[in-house]
Parts: structure tokens; C-alpha cells; sequence
């Protein structure tokens, strides 16, 4: 699903409908951009169906690009290994 960071950016860009050089590089909070949680329940879903184990209350306290990012190359990390 998501093999880097620019792929995580491009995903919520596009959920967001924002361009994504809004978000490209982007480090502070995803409220910013109107992100509900509703959505991050939504994205939680599919990470999880997909085998990337993050939870909610995770990523809604950390409701960052770097943040997410963190946990998704964590979770993808400890499946490999």
C-alpha cells in the first residue's frame, strides 16, 4: 500500500482533495486540513485490512504526516521481520 512517505502524502491528498503539494513535506497537524475522525477511523480501516498494524487512538492523538509515517514504516518494519 504505502512503500515511502510520498506515497502516504499522495493517499491523503487525494482523500482530503487537496493538492498534493500542500501536503508534500507537510509537518504540522492534518486538522489543519480538515481531517475529521470519521476519515482517520476510514484509514485506520484500510490499514489495518492491509495488514499495517496501527490503531485509532494512535493516530488520532498524532494526527501528523511524519507521525503516521512513523507508525506505518514501524508496523511495516516488524512484519518483515
Amino acid at each position: 500500500m504505502f512503500k515511502q512517505r510520498a506515497d502516504l502524502e499522495a493517499y491523503i491528498a487525494k482523500m482530503l482533495n487537496v493538492p498534493l503539494e500542500d501536503l508534500s513535506g507537510y509537518q504540522d497537524s492534518l486538522l489543519d486540513f480538515g481531517i475529521d475522525s470519521v476519515q482517520i477511523m476510514g484509514f485506520v480501516e484500510q490499514l489495518q485490512n492491509a495488514g499495517i498494524n496501527v490503531s485509532f487512538i494512535q493516530m488520532a492523538e498524532h494526527v501528523t504526516l511524519p507521525s503516521w509515517w512513523a507508525f506505518i514504516e514501524s508496523s511495516l518494519k516488524e512484519a518483515v521481520n
